[in-house]
Parts: C-alpha cells; sequence; structure tokens
C-alpha cells in the first residue's frame, strides 16, 4: 500500500516530534503521523500492512494501520500514546476523510484505555536508548553532520541528552498525574540540555535520580497494571465494524 491509498483510509493524522514538544526551531523537520483503516483484504484476505512510511524534503510521513497501532498502544509506545494526547492544533483534521474523522475521535475519547504502569517500562527504555545513542555518538563519530557538530561543540550528543529528559520526564508524569503532557511546559529546561548548558556527568546523574523517582512512582501509581484488553477489543471491533461493514461508508479496494 502506498502513503496515497492509505491517505484515503486515515481516521486520524497529525504533526508528531518537535513541534508538538514545543522544542522545534527553524530548521527542524516536520513529522507527520497517522492511522488508518486498510479495506478489508487485508483484514480477512491475504494482504497485510502494519505502517507506511514516505520521507520527502518536506515531510516525513509514518502512517500506522489500525491493528498495528493498538498493538503498540497497548504496550504504552511513547511515539503511540503521544498521538492521542496532543493539543488540538496538532491534529491536521481537514486532511482526513469527512466520513472517517469520527472514528479518529473515538479513538482519543478513549485513550485513557492505554495508559497503564507500563509506561514506566516503555518511557524508562526509551529514555535509556537515548542515553546509549549519546554514549555511541560521544565515542564514535557520526555520518549526521548536525549530530556530529553537538559532540565536536559540547562533548557528547546533547540532543539525544534532550529526548533523554523529555522522556524520563513525561513517563514520571503518566505515573504520578495520570496524564501524558505532550508539549513540554519544561521546553526552557529541554532546550537548555540541548545547547550544551549542562555537563555530560550533570546529564547522567540527573537521568539516576530520574530513574529513581520513575521506580518509586510506579509503586504509588493509581495506574492499571495491565490494559484493559476486552474492553480495546470491544473498540478496535467496534471501529472496524462501523468503518468496513456499514454500506453508508465504503472505502474502494486498490
Amino acid at each position: 500500500m502506498n502513503k496515497e491509498r492509505a491517505e484515503q483510509c486515515l481516521i486520524l493524522k497529525c504533526y508528531g516530534g518537535s513541534i508538538t514538544y514545543g522544542t522545534n526551531h527553524a530548521d527542524s523537520d516536520t513529522d507527520i503521523k497517522g492511522i488508518f483503516i486498510p479495506p478489508k483484504e487485508y483484514w480477512i484476505g491475504l494482504q497485510n500492512v502494519r505502517s507506511v512510511e514516505h520521507m520527502s524534503d518536506e515531510f516525513d510521513i509514518c502512517y500506522h494501520s489500525l491493528r498495528h497501532f493498538f498493538d503498540l498502544a497497548i504496550k504504552a509506545n511513547p511515539n503511540i500514546l503521544e498521538m492521542l494526547y496532543l493539543r488540538d492544533n496538532m491534529y491536521l483534521t481537514k486532511d482526513v476523510p469527512k466520513h472517517l474523522r469520527k472514528f479518529g475521535q473515538k479513538l482519543i475519547d478513549n485513550r485513557e484505555l492505554f495508559l497503564t504502569k507500563k509506561a514506566k517500562y516503555t518511557y524508562m527504555g526509551y529514555a535509556f536508548s537515548q542515553l546509549h545513542r549519546m554514549d555511541k555518538l560521544n565515542k564514535n563519530a557520526n555520518t549526521n553532520p548536525k549530530r556530529v557538530a553537538l559532540v565536536e561543540k559540547h562533548g557528547f550528543d546533547t540532543k539525544n541528552a534532550m529526548h533523554l529528559f523529555r522522556l524520563l520526564r513525561t513517563g514520571l508524569e503518566i505515573l504520578t498525574t495520570g496524564e501524558l503532557h505532550v508539549h513540554r511546559a519544561d521546553k526552557k529546561f529541554l532546550l537548555e540540555v540541548k545547547d550544551g548548558k549542562y555537563t555530560y556527568d550533570e546529564v547522567i546523574a540527573e537521568a539516576k535520580r530520574y530513574e529513581g523517582l520513575m521506580e518509586e512512582a510506579v509503586i504509588k501509581s493509581d495506574l492499571p497494571t495491565k490494559p484493559d484488553f476486552n474492553k480495546i477489543e470491544n473498540l478496535l471491533i467496534e471501529i472496524v465494524e462501523e468503518v468496513l461493514w456499514n454500506k453508508r461508508i465504503t472505502i474502494n479496494k486498490i
């Protein structure tokens, strides 16, 4: 399935990345995300599709099929959960077929189903993968000129350090408040990290402190330990049945 075909089946389209965090600048890439419902042959036939990606000079696009979205959301994938917790102006609703928009809204209306204590493990896991990249790039040259410049200037990849703290702080907020704040109120701090205000040793020490805070928070958190799979499965079935088997809603075959 190509980008154009997926766009005919979109139920949700939004911005992703730095523009949603509030940390973007004039040279930032523009990330676009979306969720689409493939036609019937991808559900009951031999064909299969998980996601559709497309890169151009203007946009980096990634559309997830509905089932793949659910699979990742159940696991508390940070990049997936963010799509349901954006500010209104981050949703590109006009680019979604009018008769399918309500299904994207249905996902947003039920987003709390996907917030569980699993967030501790995924957000911490993603955070420390940034730490690993920061360490790796600190020791080995990277082919990305912009990242090499950061290493040469600060001694380590400060952009990875920024994402490290964004993930740790967001994960901690989920565990303590039950809310996911994609747009960062702490963007001043995050940009200071990226600008190299803090040393490598300070970054490591603060990351370890947040690791301890998250370990404590998951014990006290009111979030469920795991998702309610029955409710989530019923939501998926409800959406798919209405889109694919409702005679008033037609998605043409390829």
